[in-house]
């Protein structure tokens, strides 16, 4: 009897193991676990694409990943030049935020970007490539430190004007600053006075949209200073330059600043895809400065950003006069907005 009794921890500790082996198996069967999809560092798989597709390069990764040209249609990969646009070299800029340049010459520089590298950029401004720091240069503006409840408005390019824009901007005392190519400009004069009529602000984007550091400085200053002329025309003269693609180094802004430019003015948020990004996919702050592109379905995405605004109690204000006479600036509230 006392042989029996030591048996049974053992046989009892043996029919534990097998009902749990058993019910392990079934569980399998009757209700498998999903697979999470989350990669090393936790994060659904989905999210890092998401912000490496809009920004060129995810947060916190160190990775390039493809540009994104957002004007053109796309065959094979290519990008293809709008109609009426002349110049072969260059498409519009992807809707990215670039790393950063120049480090001494930036002012509200996105935390984030601050590494003093030009990973993930599609400038050439690290150390190989910028020339000695000699000489005044225009700053590079990313934001801006407003007291108001405000951003800023920026749109690109020009090649595809929209009449109902400048209705909006009409109705809602809008400001928007158009950073325009010249070529662009030329075909559809008409609409950029009404532009300017609307109370809008043109400011540079040079004169072909080509990638300004691969340039002579005798190219490169004829790229920035012809639409500063041609602008005169229509009654306004650019005070600000946004470089094709993101693309600056010394040399650029040094350029732009003798040709009569304060500022080389970035961006640090993205409003494309029926959606909008920010630089630390964070919210909108006051003095963000967003990038559209006058291209098809600008009413839409501006009208989608205005909602956005208005949910998260932000106003616009003019980015010209925020930065040449701030203590006039002026917010157009979005209370009254209605989608």
């Amino acid at each position: 009897m006392r042989k029996i009794y030591l048996w049974i921890p053992v046989a009892l500790l043996v029919a534990g193991l097998g009902f749990a082996l058993f019910s392990g198996m079934m569980g399998n069967i009757f209700f498998p676990v999903k697979k999470t999809g989350l990669t090393g560092d936790q994060r659904p798989a989905g999210q890092v694409g998401a912000i490496a597709d809009r920004f060129g390069k995810s947060a916190g990764q160190g990775k390039n990943f493809d540009q994104i040209h957002k004007e053109q249609p796309v065959a094979n990969g290519i990008p293809q030049q709008p109609a009426g646009n002349t110049d072969q070299s260059a498409s519009s800029h992807q809707n990215a935020i670039p790393a950063a340049h120049a480090g001494e010459l930036e002012t509200g520089l996105p935390p984030a970007q601050n590494s003093g590298s030009d990973a993930g950029s599609t400038g050439s401004g690290n150390s190989s490539d910028t020339p000695p720091s000699t000489g005044p240069a225009a700053r590079v503006i990313w934001s801006l430190p407003v007291r108001e409840r405000a951003v800023f408005i920026t749109i690109d390019d020009g090649w595809y004007p929209d009449w109902s824009v400048l209705k909006m901007m009409q109705q809602y005392h809008l400001p928007v600053t158009a950073f325009l190519i010249e070529e662009a400009a030329q075909k559809h004069l008409d609409y950029w006075r009404a532009f300017l009529s609307a109370g809008g602000d043109i400011e540079d984007h040079t004169f072909s949209h080509p990638k300004l550091t691969a340039l002579s400085p005798a190219a490169m200053a004829e790229q920035i200073d012809r639409p500063v002329d041609y602008y005169r025309a229509l009654g306004t003269r650019p005070v600000l330059l946004r470089p094709p693609y993101g693309d600056y180094n010394r040399t650029v802004c040094q350029a732009a600043y003798a040709g009569g430019i304060e500022d080389v003015v970035m961006w640090n948020a993205v409003m494309a895809n029926g959606s909008l990004q920010t630089y630390n996919g964070r919210p909108l702050q006051p003095g963000d400065i967003i990038l559209l592109h006058w291209d098809p379905g600008l009413n839409e995405q501006l009208t989608k950003l205005l909602t956005i605004l208005k949910r998260q109690q932000l106003g616009v204000a003019d980015l010209r006069t925020a930065l040449t006479d701030p203590g006039n600036l002026k917010v157009a509230s979005l209370d009254k907005f209605r989608p």
